[in-house]
């Protein structure tokens, strides 16, 4: 007995040690967030992918052991909104891979010079600015070096169980656990991701010089470790480096480091309208009427897919993309010729662009090729312009005309014009959704993950997307034989709920003497500020035995040059 009351009289001696230590760097992380608002730096920023060893993506196809690097170049600009209670952090890119982001000028006098009036959407548009170029699958908005400090905010402070680690006289390590379900950190479902880390500081005066900060749920592992250093252009310590890790629970990583340098102060203001338009800090979560109001219905994805299509074919209406494409063709014999001959493989080079004729009523695509298994094909130069140009056609005339070209150098016996990537998309739009029944899957979870934000001033993690399945109803069906017949696609798509965004289509579509599948992958292709087809894999069969296969790829996406 005697043991058991002396450990918690000492249980209970140790606990108040803790507070003094978190009032000094609370209070001057408080200063700080007066101090520091209106300081940019220039960011130089490098992030790596590297895959998963082994195993399938979402489509069952295996998972190329390829990793990504990306460089950015970065202005990163630290606001605090009208009413203090949030910090907002904006990376305006300037530089991608060496390649200056020429879309993107002035964008911090834009947005913060001249505020718009519509505060909510300037909210929206500087927390996707800020995740618009990372790469991998993890999409996210938590890669920023002062999000840790939040932790220690008086309003914050009650959410978090701390504890002093290593201290001395010079530093003091306070680590901190998250233990409220009302989470900084949150899924796409709106479950709790509780933060964990460490904040290191000089035990004198608080000066905060590292911080680590970390969450992991079953699907992805997250971690950011900065280091602070003293600033004499503004006086104070700033971040000088940040890093990342992210661990999916298939094992691929994503990595970044980013440095930082030139801090100077940047003269800005925010309309008072943000401190009523966006709820105050990450605590918004707590505020929800109801889990409908988080989880969205499949009517709603489906509205907010057809709005991100319908806007995807505009954007991608002026740019043209490099293809390189290879088919074979094989027969597969069976009773006493059982067996498989080789036929041919043909490799094209082309320039892909999607268009719309006048008049017509949907968009097409058109394959330009302009290389053949290694030789050039010289009578199709500048086609792309000529085929614009030309009016004197009528719609319809030169609706089959784009199609003839494009499947001009199919190989194989089967005749077909629907090997090209986004077709599958047109699907999902509002005008084409009608013909359709759509039910969501229940594997919806794929390799990919994401973090990324749906409410002004939180964080929220998103570890699936939306599988859903979809199959056409209405005749005559958007996809029909050399003799008219009808061939109802059916299959899936992947999409992100809560933007709408297309990451993944699966196109299957046959009968009795035919059948063929698409599957295409779409990936960020930041200097053209959309998600792209990246590749489409295509395989058919027909009742004679033909079976025909093809891998292409996309690449130098650019806009189209006129003539």
């Amino acid at each position: 007995m005697v043991l058991v009351v002396a450990a918690a009289d000492a249980a209970a001696a140790q606990a108040p040690a803790v507070d003094p230590f978190l009032d000094k760097v609370s209070d001057y992380v408080a200063a700080y967030e007066r101090t520091f608002v209106g300081v940019v730096a220039e960011e130089t920023y490098r992030q790596e992918v590297k895959p998963a060893r082994a195993g399938t993506d979402a489509r069952g196809f295996p998972i190329e052991s390829r990793s990504q690097r990306r460089d950015l170049k970065s202005d990163v600009l630290l606001v605090r909104a009208p009413a203090g209670d949030r910090w907002m952090q904006f990376r305006d890119v300037y530089e991608v891979d060496g390649k200056a982001v020429r879309d993107r000028p002035e964008r911090l006098a834009k947005l913060f010079l001249q505020p718009s009036a519509d505060a909510r959407r300037q909210v929206d548009e500087i927390t996707a600015a800020s995740a618009r170029y990372n790469i991998g699958s993890v999409n996210r908005n938590i890669n920023l070096p002062v999000l840790a400090l939040t932790v220690l905010e008086p309003e914050n402070r009650p959410w978090f169980a701390f504890r002093v680690g290593r201290a001395s006289a010079a530093t003091t390590a306070l680590e901190y656990r998250e233990e409220r379900s009302g989470t900084l950190i949150r899924t796409a479902g709106d479950q709790p991701m509780p933060a964990h880390g460490r904040v290191t500081f000089e035990t004198p005066t608080g000066r905060v010089l590292a911080t680590t900060l970390a969450a992991e749920d079953a699907s992805l592992r997250a971690q950011i470790d900065v280091t602070y250093g003293s600033d004499a252009a503004v006086d104070l310590f700033v971040p000088r480096e940040m890093r990342e890790k992210y661990v999916t629970k298939d094992g691929s990583t994503t990595e970044g480091r980013a440095t930082y340098a030139n801090f100077r102060r940047y003269q800005v203001r925010v309309e008072e309208k943000i401190g009523r338009a966006a709820a105050p800090r990450y605590r918004i979560l707590l505020a929800r009427a109801n889990a409908a109001d988080t989880v969205p219905t499949l009517e709603t994805v489906l509205q907010r897919a057809a709005e991100y299509v319908t806007a995807f074919h505009r954007k991608l209406s002026r740019i043209v993309a490099e293809e390189r494409y290879t088919q074979r063709s094989e027969t597969i014999w069976s009773g006493k010729r059982s067996g498989t001959t080789k036929r041919a493989e043909r490799v094209l080079l082309s320039d892909l662009l999607l268009v719309k004729p006048a008049g017509a009523d949907d968009w097409l695509q058109y394959r330009d090729v302009f290389e053949v298994d290694g030789e050039r094909v010289r009578d199709r130069a500048e086609r792309l312009p000529d085929l614009l140009a030309d009016r004197s056609l009528s719609a319809a005339a030169q609706v089959e005309r784009i199609r003839r070209e494009s499947a001009r150098y199919n190989l194989g016996s089967i005749e077909r014009d629907v090997n090209v990537p986004v077709l599958a998309m047109r699907f999902l739009s509002p005008e084409n959704q009608p013909r359709f029944a759509f039910k969501r899957a229940a594997d919806r979870s794929t390799a990919a993950a994401s973090i990324a934000p749906d409410v002004a001033g939180a964080f929220r993690v998103t570890a699936e997307v939306w599988a859903v399945d979809y199959e056409e109803v209405r005749k005559p069906t958007l996809i029909r034989t050399l003799r008219n017949k009808d061939l109802p696609a059916h299959g899936r798509f992947w999409i992100e709920p809560d933007t709408g965004r297309v990451l993944l289509t699966e196109l299957r579509a046959g009968d009795k003497s035919v059948r063929g599948t698409i599957d295409v992958s779409y990936q960020s292709e930041p200097l053209m500020g959309l998600l792209v087809p990246i590749e489409m894999r295509e395989e058919y069969f027909d009742r004679s035995g033909a079976h025909i296969t093809g891998v292409a790829t996309y690449g130098r996406f650019r806009p189209l040059r006129d003539e």
